[in-house]
């Protein structure tokens, strides 16, 4: 999707926005295993990723209404 010319530019900022967020979420996965068990993180993220993917369905599904 990037220009050419900024293909790694594109790439980089891509890693650097992961990287960004994987911190945090490494953060809070730590905090909920010691604080919960082992199992907490993976069940936290298993129900974000429900409502994600409920969330994507409705927005896919409600209907779109044309500019005039």
């Amino acid at each position: 999707m990037a220009p050419k010319d900024l293909k790694a530019s594109a790439f980089g900022l891509h890693a650097a926005i992961a990287g960004i967020g994987l911190l945090p979420a490494s953060v809070i996965a730590g905090v909920l295993w010691e604080a919960y068990g082992q199992a907490s993180p993976f069940l936290l993220g298993g129900a974000l990723a429900m409502v994600a993917g409920v969330s994507v369905f409705f927005l896919l599904s409600m209907k779109r209404v044309p500019p005039d």
